[in-house]
């Protein structure tokens, strides 16, 4: 239960912070506090009803978290200080507390659809369970540490001694495990990446797979790292992870014989425990071949958004390894136009594009330009830029500096882009004029309710939406007006990535009990059924009703 028994009623003064547009927009806001039991929470004057919505989840996942670790008293008991400045950096983090208290860092607001991907509405709340996980754990001081916290204060967290793919596994495990399945390991999807890419490589776990300066595999400490803490538990127990945090807690030295610490807990070294967890890996995911009807088409990079136009056109936006972020058009199966997204000289029109950070790709009507919204850096904090690239002439434009939100599609006639707008601790649906950059939006926003991913049907007058929130990511049908028709028939769990087949069948990316498989779905019917057998993963369908 939330007690707040204190609301500040002036303006707050903030803590520095690591990232420059945080502490600008903090600078710039007035701040309001207020203060429960085990939080203190900092947000922008006129959000005190989303901050309280925050407290409320925050405040019961660290109660959970607290009840599980094993050092109690002094820092432990400290207040979780949490400030949400209202700016997106499409990521959260914790400050840890070396010389000086910790703090968590949470958004109000993300402009990515690419936690969609992760089972994560874009929810503060539901993103500050995980934060909340590092933020206990680096409370987790004993011994002569806890020692010295007590005398001097916050000097240091021996927890900063554990890898990433520690820190970054607890934190995906209990974003799920605390959240009825939201999260990364509550989803075939996440599972998915982690099968092929364990197949793709061929070889032993280690802990170059776990590092997050693994090249081939991004994200590794949080992909892996997730996957072998899930292991832990599963094989050994859940309060080991605590006794593993509970010896790192009272270390001196933070980075001695960490290896020690988790054979103290497991009676085995951290190199067994990875050769255990491969043995693990290669039952739970045996090689698995493409079926008979499965043909290779083209080779894609290691990120890759996808979309297709009405007359068949194709366009990719990638990169790899030793690729940087690339846009690629296909007509009639020959590449007719390849261009980097990202100019070297000044005066670009994109500072630092990311494929993860890129939604929206679509074609107009007539295929002769491609428009996408990209996250990328502007003078003084994150924007969604508009962008469209004409075809013919190989040309970039910004149509719009920032949507304030996830992209979507192009409308029938050519003339409107339909979007989401990020608006307090929701998304709404929204369309700007592609000639003028005026934005309507056409539905109301709904606490914690995320409306994102458009997309135009083939007559012009519905969108295919994927609604995330508390019970999930979902797909429903709304008109061009904002007003919801009805919801998608699909299997239980994550549906998304969807597009239309024609007037009355949909596809989408969904789990077969399985594997993430592609699913056809029959509006007037309400009926669904898989039509892909893809090994370990599918992603981002589109059909024209023959292929």
């Amino acid at each position: 239960m939330l007690a707040i028994w204190c609301l500040a009623g002036c303006t707050q003064a903030v803590p520095r912070f690591p990232f420059g547009d945080v502490s600008t927009q903090v600078a710039k806001d007035s701040m309001r506090q207020l203060e429960t039991d085990t939080l203190i929470v900092v947000y922008p004057e006129g959000k005190r009803d989303q901050a309280l919505r925050f407290a409320r989840r925050a405040e019961y996942c660290r109660e959970e978290l607290v009840r599980r670790a094993l050092i109690k008293g002094g820092a432990s008991e400290e207040k979780a200080v949490l400030i949400l400045p209202d700016v997106s950096i499409n990521n959260a983090f914790v400050v840890p507390p070396i010389g000086r208290e910790p703090i968590g860092v949470i958004p109000t607001h993300q402009t990515s659809d690419f936690f969609l991907k992760l089972n994560l509405p874009p929810d503060a709340g539901i993103i500050g369970c995980h934060e909340m996980t590092h933020y206990v754990q680096g409370q987790q001081i004993g011994g002569f540490p806890g020692a010295l916290h007590a005398a001097f204060g916050d000097l240091y967290t021996p927890q900063i001694g554990l890898a990433p793919w520690f820190l970054e596994g607890l934190a995906v495990y209990y974003e799920t495990r605390l959240q009825d399945g939201a999260g990364r390991l509550g989803t075939r999807y996440f599972e998915g990446f982690l099968a092929a890419g364990f197949q793709a490589e061929g070889e032993q776990i280690t802990g170059g797979l776990l590092s997050e300066f693994n090249r081939r595999v991004s994200f590794g400490h949080y992909l892996f790292g997730a996957f072998f803490v899930d292991y832990l538990a599963r094989t050994y127990g859940e309060g080991r992870l605590w006794q593993v945090v509970k010896g790192q807690g009272r270390r001196v030295i933070p980075i001695f014989d960490v290896s020690g610490v988790f054979k103290g807990v497991y009676g085995k070294s951290l190199a067994d425990l990875l050769d255990d967890f491969d043995a693990d890996l290669r039952k739970r995911f045996p090689p698995r071949k493409r079926p008979a009807g499965q043909v290779l088409v083209r080779q894609l990079g290691a990120s890759v958004r996808y979309a297709r136009g009405s007359r068949g056109s194709e366009a990719f936006i990638s990169a790899d390894v030793d690729e940087p972020v690339s846009l690629s058009v296909v007509r009639d199966g020959k590449v007719i136009l390849a261009r980097k997204l990202t100019d070297v000289l000044p005066g670009r029109t994109l500072a630092a594009p990311s494929v993860n950070l890129t939604s929206g790709l679509a074609f107009s009507p007539d295929e002769r330009f491609v428009y996408f919204t990209v996250v990328d850096q502007g003078f003084e904090r994150q924007v969604s830029r508009l962008v469209r690239l004409d075809v013919s002439e190989d040309r970039l434009a910004v149509v719009k500096r920032d949507l304030r939100g996830p992209g979507g599609s192009v409308s029938a006639d050519g003339g409107w882009y339909f979007h989401s707008v990020a608006t307090l601790d929701s998304y709404v649906l929204a369309k700007t004029d592609l000639s003028t950059g005026r934005t309507l939006r056409i539905t109301r926003p709904k606490p914690r309710q995320y409306l994102a991913s458009p997309v135009v049907s083939p007559r012009g007058d519905r969108l295919l939406v994927t609604e995330a929130s508390d019970s999930g990511v979902r797909l429903a049908i709304y008109s061009t007006n904002g007003q919801r028709l009805q919801a998608v028939p699909a299997p239980a769990g994550q549906a998304f990535e969807a597009s239309w087949v024609d007037e009355q069948q949909v596809v989408f990316t969904a789990s077969d009990g399985h594997v993430m498989q592609v699913h056809l779905a029959d509006l007037r019917e309400g009926s669904y059924r898989a039509i892909t057998h893809a090994p370990y993963l599918t992603s981002q369908p589109w059909s024209d009703g023959r292929h």
